[in-house]
């Protein structure tokens, strides 16, 4: 069930990938949208923490880390579903003048561009959904990280846009996407912890 794009999503979109580039951002964009990057570093990032932690301490790493990965992962197949049943078409297929990156480098469609694709995975962003799932979940195991966290779902929508891998309300669709599977998984965990608390008193 496709569904026609919104003017503002359109102009949104163009203010994003055309209007505010920087050769700064052409490099830092990539870079903050390398899922395998962003998890490479918050794996080492946790394996340094463990390795100067106590026993009890590296539990509670390793159950946050695999708490984090699941929410991902059950984000992740939440979007397949979604992208399945709408079936939007890329930015950068659907749209003149888009500026993405191919085998590395930047390009941009010309300005006569005609969309020839008749569906494609669009709606929603899985980056956005699964940065933000995952951040949420990080947040419940540790709080006192939650600033430090926060801001990564945004910068990675934002360059979803950027890179003409998505539109704004793809974005926007993702981020509510992963913040409800989060809000879902962090439920059954709690309902799941008080059951466990239960039988423990019994």
């Amino acid at each position: 069930m496709p569904f026609a794009t919104p003017s503002w999503d359109a102009q949104l979109f163009t203010v994003l990938n055309n209007d505010w580039r920087t050769p700064f951002l052409d490099v830092f964009m990539p870079l903050v949208s390398n899922s395998a990057l962003l998890w490479g570093i918050a794996a080492v990032i946790a394996l340094g923490a463990a390795f100067r932690s106590t026993p009890q301490g590296r539990r509670r790493i390793l159950a946050g880390l695999l708490l984090v990965a699941a929410t991902a992962g059950i984000s992740d197949l939440s979007c397949g579903v979604v992208k399945d049943t709408f079936g939007r078409v890329r930015p950068l297929n659907a749209l003149p003048s888009v500026h993405f990156v191919e085998h590395g480098q930047w390009t941009q469609r010309p300005a006569g561009f005609v969309q020839t694709k008749p569906r494609g995975a669009s709606f929603v962003s899985a980056h956005a959904a699964n940065s933000m799932a995952a951040v949420l979940a990080g947040c419940a195991v540790w709080p006192a990280l939650r600033w430090l966290m926060l801001p990564l779902p945004l910068l990675i929508g934002w360059s979803r846009v950027y890179l003409g891998k998505h539109y704004p309300s793809d974005v926007i669709g993702g981020w509510l996407t992963g913040i409800a599977v989060a809000l879902v998984v962090l439920q059954c965990l709690r309902m799941a912890q008080s059951a466990l608390t239960k039988r423990r008193q019994a």
